[in-house]
């Protein structure tokens, strides 16, 4: 097929006519940018050669810079030309012009994400990647092979040889994708400034100062972020220069063998494949370096025993609060010692390094919490966030707001996240979403709805038909609270307790509506009086001796448990205060609630007693309060007056 995208130009090879993309692929040369890199490379051992009044260390620096710089660019090249053939050599030339570096970097990264395959799909092309490479570098094509090689041994060479293949090209992919901020530090504006000084010194908070010499020149580039936020990255130049060199040799190598297959099929002759196998790497370090970063730069050193604390996973956790925007997570904070209402989360970050030469932290991050401390704005947010992780989506990037210092760290897409647990709809979704505007619009906090009474659901009701303005909103949630404070729940546990007060086990077994203590009938006459004339008051909590009961923890965990109704069953069959001759095995804990938004919850605890750990002498006596003169037995039997 001729391409008509030079349309007036005829192209020839000798006595044969070539279309526009024959004839550039024929007449470009892989070789000569790899020559000029290694030409320009010995240039600069041999120093600057005219008086650069006193600057020519500087200048040999920036003239290594320059060779980093076409390593790049014959990264880029090579990529191009890939792609093109990967796209089809029908319209090579327009391929070659149209691709740009952001297509490259969508390539690369598939590969660094194990999304090849995907990448073709996107691209119309329905082979997968193992079988372009096949046929790219001729392997699908043989058609004569010596009479001593199996089929069995070729297909074994042809698998190995595009694993081989395969594998430098990733390692291509990632040099460019890792250098190429830097990359555009040099293209745009010449932003490399050579640094000859070699003294630095590391800060950490709460730690010493660490400060080192090294005896490397550096260069700072002046880069920014995808945000358009600047940051400086500092590279050592021999750390530069040995990278680009071996990927240089590399990309080299693959270029001219891809290069080689092409030409052929252009030409129809026929030639020798060659097939590659694994050997000891040629681009190992045999220095090691580590990466040391702070909000605004990144810096490359070598790997020394003063900084070797640097390489440890830094873990951090701060309270903090969340909001989605798409696939973005915000994770706000301020950086307090504990979770407070406006900060619920306990966010943990694990940091195992920077993305690429960045100050973007690779990062791991997690987040618990206790539903009850939730706000309406935080349960919306959380539910969000676990539809988008529950239907496969999930987010792709988490930034991290410090509100006191107003700063934002992009941590880009989290190394692991999971979402600690799967909370359950209290509402429905319409009535979920009325509330979070009610807490936007209003202003005031409104916390996580466990437990909605009917006429509080039909004012959530009423404010989804209407159209509120901020008056009505902070009405609406006054007229959720009053309601809330009418309606009265208790919640009934069971616990195992010791004599000196510590809760060994202890289970919720179920919530019943309303009060339950003023129906309480005590076994003396002056305990009733005494509770009616002190009781009522929020906070105010009753703790009394209770006899009667035959079966223990476990007994009474199965009989109450889901069965609300049977409460009052066994409070009818306990004496409230009554005297014995023997310690009491269990206690009776009632607590009046402070009112709530929702409801106003009330405790109700049968906390059975256990001899494990003995109450010691001037020991004060949980159930009464008063000293222990005596033994616990005696005191208990014939000393103790529980307070009401």
């Amino acid at each position: 097929m001729t391409e008509d995208s030079l349309d007036g130009l005829e192209f020839s090879s000798g006595s044969e006519e070539r279309t526009a993309g024959e004839f550039i692929d024929t007449i470009h040369d892989e070789d000569i940018l790899y020559y000029y890199i290694q030409d320009a490379y010995e240039k600069t051992k041999s120093g600057i050669q005219i008086d650069a009044d006193g600057k020519e260390e500087k200048i040999k620096t920036h003239a290594q810079v320059e060779v980093f710089q076409s390593t790049i660019q014959y990264v880029e090249a090579f990529g191009i030309y890939l792609l093109s053939y990967i796209k089809g050599k029908e319209n090579l030339v327009d391929h070659l012009v149209e691709i740009r570096p952001k297509h490259l970097h969508r390539f690369f990264e598939s590969l660094q994400d194990g999304e090849e395959d995907e990448y073709l799909q996107n691209q119309g092309i329905d082979e997968d990647y193992e079988a372009v490479l096949e046929s790219l570098f001729g392997y699908a094509f043989i058609d004569e092979v010596g009479e001593e090689v199996s089929e069995e041994e070729l297909r074994e060479a042809i698998d190995q040889s595009i694993e081989v293949l395969d594998a430098n090209i990733r390692r291509i992919g990632e040099f460019y994708l890792y250098f190429h901020d830097i990359y555009n530090a040099v293209k745009h504006g010449n932003r490399a400034l050579p640094q000859l000084e070699n003294g630095f010194k590391i800060s950490r908070e709460n730690e010493k100062d660490t400060e080192l010499e090294v005896d490397l020149n550096f260069v700072l580039f002046l880069c920014r972020t995808q945000d358009w936020k600047p940051f400086l990255a500092g590279v050592p130049i021999d750390y530069l220069i040995d990278h680009s060199l071996k990927i240089a040799g590399k990309t080299h190598r693959v270029f001219s063998y891809l290069k080689k297959v092409s030409r052929a099929e252009t030409s129809g002759e026929e030639i020798d494949l060659s097939f590659f196998r694994f050997e000891e790497a040629d681009d190992e370090d045999e220095q090691e370096w580590i990466t040391a970063t702070s909000k605004s730069g990144v810096i490359i050193l070598p790997k020394i025993e003063e900084l070797e604390e640097l390489q440890q996973p830094q873990e951090v956790k701060f309270p903090g609060r969340i909001e989605l925007d798409h696939r973005t997570l915000y994770i706000k904070t301020q950086y307090d010692e504990e979770t407070s209402e406006e900060y619920p989360l306990e966010v943990t970050t694990l940091q195992r390094g920077v993305v690429g030469l960045t100050p973007q932290p690779l990062l791991g991050v997690n987040f618990n919490f206790i539903v009850d401390e939730l706000d309406v704005d935080q349960y919306f947010e959380y539910l969000n966030l676990q539809e988008l992780e529950l239907n496969g989506e999930g987010i792709d990037r988490i930034i991290i707001v410090d509100e006191q210092a107003n700063q934002e760290i992009d941590t880009g897409t989290p190394e692991n996240f999971d979402i600690p647990e799967e909370l359950d709809y209290f509402l429905e979704w319409e009535e979920l979403k009325q509330l979070y505007w009610l807490q936007q619009i209003s202003g005031e906090r409104i916390p996580i709805p466990l437990n909605v009474a009917k006429e509080q659901g039909d004012i959530i009701n009423e404010c989804i038909e209407s159209d509120l303005e901020q008056d009505d909103a902070v009405a609406a949630v006054e007229e959720l609270k009053t309601v809330g404070e009418k309606n009265h729940w208790t919640t009934v546990h069971v616990d195992l307790v010791t004599l000196d007060g510590r809760t060994l086990q202890s289970e919720p077994v179920c919530q019943i509506q309303g009060e339950l203590i003023p129906d309480i009938e005590f076994y003396e006459d002056e305990h009733t009086e005494q509770f009616e004339e002190e009781w009522g008051d929020p906070g105010k909590d009753l703790q009394v001796v209770a006899r009667g009961y035959e079966g223990g923890y476990e007994d009474l965990v199965e009989a109450l448990s889901d069965h609300s109704s049977k409460v009052e069953e066994i409070l009818e069959q306990l004496d409230l205060g009554a005297d014995g001759p023997t310690p009491p095995k269990l206690v009776l804990h009632y607590e009046i609630g402070e009112p709530g938004f929702w409801f106003t919850e009330h405790t109700l605890r049968f906390q059975f007693l256990t001899n494990q750990i003995r109450i010691n002498v001037k020991q004060s006596c949980p159930l009464c309060g008063n000293t222990i003169a005596t033994d616990l037995r005696t005191h208990l039997v014939d000393d103790c007056n529980p307070s009401i």
